[in-house]
């Protein structure tokens, strides 16, 4: 069930975020042939990727991991800008976005510098979407079943995220199906 939703624009960016094991690849490939069937052009970016490699579970220190999943974010992020000027009615659709850099940072940075960036970085998407006459909208999954401690502290880092942000909702899979979370889903986004 949504635990909380703020705002329920049509949104022509939406970015699913959380832990890991909560369904996110799940939710974006059903939302993905949901838009396609109703003659949507649909691109899906996944945000985790940085020179062509997924950093999530790379072998190097946090802080590294941090500064270039940034990096990885601003590249993803300009090109769904470019996609959405090319395709007035597209949707583009991110494997993680603001939402996951921001939960990362606050539970894993020591650096006062990297937390400050992402704080500019929140208001700045938002602004930039905004700008370009496209809205942003953070779907953040949660209720992870929980194998390790760290999954429950990293969870509930998520769920205060997604409650600080203007455009988000935070949805707790529990049990259900992954059928009944996706009609959520789309009622929440209203396609």
């Amino acid at each position: 069930m949504s635990l909380f939703c703020r705002k329920k624009p049509v949104s022509n960016v939406i970015a699913f975020d959380g832990p890991e094991r909560v369904g996110k690849s799940t939710q974006i490939e059903l939302l993905k042939k949901h838009l396609i069937s109703k003659k949507k052009k649909v691109l899906v970016l996944h945000s985790s990727e940085f020179a062509g490699k997924d950093i999530t579970n790379m072998p190097i220190p946090q802080q590294t991991k941090n500064v270039a999943y940034f990096a990885s974010l601003w590249d993803a992020t300009i090109r769904a800008i470019q996609y959405l000027k090319d395709n007035k009615e597209g949707v583009v659709i991110f494997d993680r976005h603001v939402l996951t850099q921001v939960a990362f940072v606050r539970q894993y940075s020591t650096f006062p510098f990297i937390r400050q960036m992402n704080h500019l970085f929140l208001k700045m998407v938002n602004y930039i979407f905004n700008f370009y006459g496209n809205h942003f909208y953070s779907v953040c999954l949660g209720g992870v079943r929980y194998g390790k401690s760290q999954d429950y502290v990293i969870d509930k880092t998520f769920y205060k995220v997604a409650k600080s942000l203007p455009n988000a909702c935070y949805i707790g899979n529990g049990n259900r199906s992954k059928e009944a979370i996706h009609e959520e889903i789309k009622k929440i986004l209203g396609v």
